[in-house]
């Protein structure tokens, strides 16, 4: 069964569409850097530009795979908003009921 097909026939119980999207976040990093008044200017023009190499961080939905694939990016973004030094932390415990979805949907997909 493929990825795609086993995602359709699982049963979430939530009963909302959810979609996690950073363009909010990638919008604070660019107003940010286009203050160079700001004491954090050079961190985040740094931050924008590599938030223009991954377009999706920009859209309105972004897809766990794109997250997985740019987390280090995902933690530089993120430390606007929580302290760098328990950033692992707060990002593992945010993303693992998403995981835990996708292990449920893989395993039901070999059923």
């Amino acid at each position: 069964m493929s990825e795609q097909k086993s995602e359709l026939e699982f049963k979430d119980p939530f009963p909302f569409k959810r979609v996690i999207s950073l363009a909010p976040l990638a919008e604070f990093w660019s107003n940010l850097a286009g203050d160079d008044s700001a004491p954090s200017f050079s961190i985040a023009k740094n931050v924008v530009s590599r938030i223009r190499e991954v377009p999706e961080f920009q859209a309105t939905s972004v897809s766990l795979e794109a997250i997985e694939q740019h987390a280090d990016l995902l933690e530089l973004m993120m430390t606007a908003v929580f302290p760098a030094a328990r950033l692992d932390r707060i990002i593992a415990a945010a993303f693992s009921l998403s995981n835990s979805n996708r292990s449920m949907r893989q395993r039901d997909s070999k059923s």
